[in-house]
């Protein structure tokens, strides 16, 4: 795998290479959405990518439901409200994606996935999709390591097969 952490480099020196040679070349890249405040700014830096209209772009959003919900019947959301809850998220996704300029690209897929390992899903869908970049923004910062990627970009890191943009 493949660290896209050159674009830290070309801000300081743009006649590097030509970053929109590169994101041009993906066919294929899955946006990870967590809906938070610090994140989705973050991702608006996608329309500065140079990707074509015609890549296709997965928007997905993973909701984590605990272990206990999962093998607790109980616990355990019913089909509808499961149902609502994707309906919900895919709605999200659809306003997201006008709103960090995706509005014109013609091949986006909104995907919300409920499960108790939404690290390991996610990973599984990117790999079920052949996806080949994967971009995910950073938002915690503790320690030196908490400055280049939270756990959860850490984690696609090191079990991707994806390049990685860590967008901050």
């Amino acid at each position: 795998m493949q660290i896209m952490s050159f674009l830290i480099f070309t801000a300081y020196n743009h006649n590097v290479f030509n970053t929109s040679e590169v994101f041009m070349s993906f066919k294929k890249v899955m946006i990870a959405v967590d809906f938070d405040k610090k994140a989705l700014p973050l991702l608006s830096k996608i329309s500065k990518l140079s990707l074509p209209t015609d890549t296709e772009i997965h928007l997905v959003h993973v909701v984590e439901m605990s272990l206990a919900e999962h093998f607790v019947p109980s616990l355990r959301p019913s089909a509808d409200e499961i149902s609502q809850i994707e309906k919900n998220v895919q709605d999200e996704l659809a306003k997201l994606q006008k709103d960090i300029g995706l509005g014109d690209f013609k091949n986006v897929k909104l995907k919300c996935m409920i499960s108790p390992n939404a690290k390991q899903d996610f990973l599984q869908y990117s790999e079920d999709k052949g996806v080949e970049l994967i971009v995910a923004a950073a938002k915690e910062r503790e320690g030196l390591k908490g400055v280049f990627e939270g756990s959860f970009t850490s984690f696609l890191n090191k079990f991707s097969a994806a390049n990685l943009l860590t967008l901050r």
